[in-house]
C-alpha cells in the first residue's frame, strides 16, 4: 500500500484548514510590518533606555498578534 501524497492529504479538511491557516498568518504578519515600519517613524516614542525613537508600536507585539490570530481563528479551543 502507498502513502497517500501530498494532494491527497490537503483534500482533508483539517489538513486544507491548518495550510490557510499558515498561509494567512504569513499575510498578516507582513501587512503588519508595512503597517508598523511607517507608523514607528510618524510617532518617533523614544525608547525608555533613550536608544532611538523608534520605540511604539512594538513590532514584535504587531508580528505576534498578526500570526496568532489566524491560527486560534482556524483551530478555536
Amino acid at each position: 500500500m502507498t502513502r497517500p501524497g501530498l494532494l491527497d492529504r490537503l483534500a482533508q479538511p483539517r489538513a486544507l484548514a491548518a495550510l490557510l491557516a499558515a498561509v494567512m498568518a504569513c499575510i498578516a504578519m507582513f501587512l503588519a510590518g508595512l503597517i508598523i515600519a511607517p507608523a514607528k517613524v510618524v510617532f518617533e516614542r523614544q525608547r525608555p533606555d533613550g536608544r532611538n525613537a523608534r520605540s511604539f508600536p512594538s513590532g514584535d507585539a504587531a508580528a505576534v498578534t498578526a500570526f496568532v490570530v489566524p491560527i486560534a481563528t482556524a483551530f478555536p479551543a
